[in-house]
């Protein structure tokens, strides 16, 4: 459940949460999803977590203990394939030092006639991020058949925002980063309507001294939780049933089959509700991550479902739904027990999990749980994946299949993806995959989306390099494909382009020149500025007839 001990935050948790809530947006299990997400992903975690078995000294919950630490250590092991190309930490320190980004994108060739005038159209963009003195520098650039069409920078130290179109008008117009809506209404834009009188703030960072959701902090609050909920895990742990199986499964690892060992694990439902109420409590309780949530919602604030009058309003209102959602949960949902299945290797991991429960979510409509997760591979027990979860109800059905690959051979890394969501009716497939050579750099990709009859499609090839030296890693990508097919429209986009990351080489700097507050122009001036981007405009055009 920690960093330590949670195997199944990465690979599990994560699909499963995503897949699952757009899936059952299609079915008729959409009134309860929340309350059945949760308990599901909840109960991986009762399964899989250290934190439940730690404070256990008795031989099988110790053996099951330390063979799911074992899995967790090898999955965090598993290198990306940009670690793989560049070294394990080279993403790391790009966000320590700061990043440099280039990429550059022409379209070759389409079927659709509203985009055949784009044929030959080309963007470049150059990005500069540095995260630890809030500051970012865009630099984007339009071509036609190798000749620029404009240019347009864009600068924030998180405090103002500044923007440049030097073919246009040779100016940065200003704006302060907070506060949009103030700043429009008081300005002569305002004259011909007003925004809402709601916080508009364009800001990328948080504030200095904030926390921003980001890896680490998640992390925080899993350790924050299993503290917070040390007395309720060891009961847990100590209530749950851990016995040797006579039962034994046929499981390939390291290119050998072999019997692993089976372990019965029973969790009592009771216990199984007092965890993800637990989880209810922490965050409902916890102040910093609420603090958290209202600084980034903050700083990208806009127009939601409801009328809001303020960030703090919009956050308010979600907690409480969830102290709402919470209070149903308490009162009305009732676990069955979950009687779970765990395989050991001979290398004592945690090669298999399985487990089945039923969950009746309070308006007498009881839902089953099925679920299962193999971890196979040669070099690592997460090179392979297949995990499978089945809620069932009445004769409905929502099934979600995932099937994840890292193969090496040959110099060839091979990464695949399979996930198959589907109900009785509807079927929705992911195929994502990879080929990447070692030794020259050759990669081919691609991605498909199918859902009832309709798709789409994306495929790349290219080359990769990394230069140890400058830290720079490049793609160049000989042809890029784009196809669709959608309400019986076929649609077809080829391009070619690079992509290039490497750390900063200097910091950057606040731009120079003249400087326009664009909120504060008078009226005058505003018309001067436009006839003179209108004439600049006619120009730029004009060219190119």
């Amino acid at each position: 459940m920690d960093n330590e001990n949670n195997f199944t935050e990465e690979n599990d948790l994560k699909q499963e949460s995503e897949s699952n809530d757009n899936l059952l947006k299609t079915s008729k299990f959409k009134k309860n999803k929340l309350i059945i997400i949760l308990s599901v992903v909840a109960l991986v975690l009762v399964l899989a977590g250290g934190g439940v078995y730690a404070i256990i000294n008795s031989n099988p919950k110790m053996k099951v203990f330390n063979a799911l630490k074992a899995t967790s250590e090898e999955l965090k092991s598993k290198e990306t394939l940009t670690e793989k190309i560049a070294g394990k930490d080279y993403l790391k320190s790009l966000e320590e030092k700061g990043i440099n980004q280039n990429m550059k994108f022409t379209i070759n060739s389409t079927n659709l006639k509203e985009l055949a005038q784009l044929n030959g159209i080309g963007i470049s963009i150059d990005s500069s991020l540095d995260k630890k003195n809030k500051k970012i520098m865009l630099n984007i650039g339009g071509e036609y058949k190798g000749t620029s069409i404009a240019k347009a920078q864009l600068y924030t130290d998180n405090k103002k925002i500044m923007l440049s179109v030097p073919e246009l008008y040779n100016a940065w117009f200003t704006c302060d980063a907070e506060n949009i809506q103030n700043q429009y209404n008081n300005s002569l834009f305002g004259k011909n309507g007003k925004l809402p009188n709601q916080e508009i703030s364009l800001k990328a960072f948080g504030s200095d001294g904030d926390e921003t959701l980001d890896k680490e902090f998640y992390n925080n609050i899993i350790t924050g939780y299993l503290k917070a909920n040390a007395e309720k895990l060891a009961i847990i742990g100590k209530n749950a049933k851990v016995e040797k199986s006579k039962q034994t499964k046929s499981i390939e690892i390291g290119g050998v089959t072999q019997e692993c060992d089976g372990y019965d694990v029973v969790i009592s439902g009771e216990d199984s509700k007092n965890f993800i109420l637990g989880i209810y409590d922490y965050i409902l309780q916890d102040e910093k991550i609420k603090k958290v949530i209202t600084e980034q919602v903050r700083y990208s604030y806009m127009q939601q479902r409801k009328k809001y009058s303020s960030p703090e309003a919009m956050v308010d209102d979600m907690y409480a739904e969830l102290k709402k959602a919470r209070e149903e949960f308490g009162s009305k949902v009732i676990f069955d027990d979950v009687n779970a299945k765990i395989y050991i290797d001979k290398k004592d991991r945690a090669v298999s999990i399985e487990f089945n429960t039923a969950i009746d979510s309070g308006n007498g409509k009881k839902v089953e749980v099925k679920y299962s997760n193999e971890f196979k591979g040669k070099d690592n027990v997460g090179d392979l994946i297949d995990m499978s979860m089945e809620l069932g109800s009445n004769g409905e059905k929502v099934k979600i299949d995932l099937d994840n690959s890292n193969i090496t051979k040959d110099d060839i890394i091979n990464e695949e993806m399979k996930l198959v969501l589907s109900s009785n009716k509807d079927q929705f497939n992911i195929n994502v995959k990879s080929n990447y050579n070692i030794k020259n750099g050759d990669f081919d990709g691609s991605a498909d989306l199918s859902a009832q009859g309709q798709g789409i499609t994306l495929s790349c090839n290219g080359n990769a390099k990394f230069d140890k030296t400058s830290k720079k890693l490049a793609l160049d990508f000989d042809k890029i494909d784009f196809n669709a097919n959608a309400n019986s429209q076929k649609v077809n986009i080829s391009l070619d382009g690079s992509y290039s990351m490497a750390p900063l080489e200097k910091a950057i700097e606040e731009p120079t020149g003249e400087m326009l507050e664009v909120f504060n122009l008078s009226q005058d001036k505003l018309v001067t500025i436009a006839q003179e981007m209108q004439n600049n405009a006619i120009k730029i055009a004009s060219a190119f007839m």
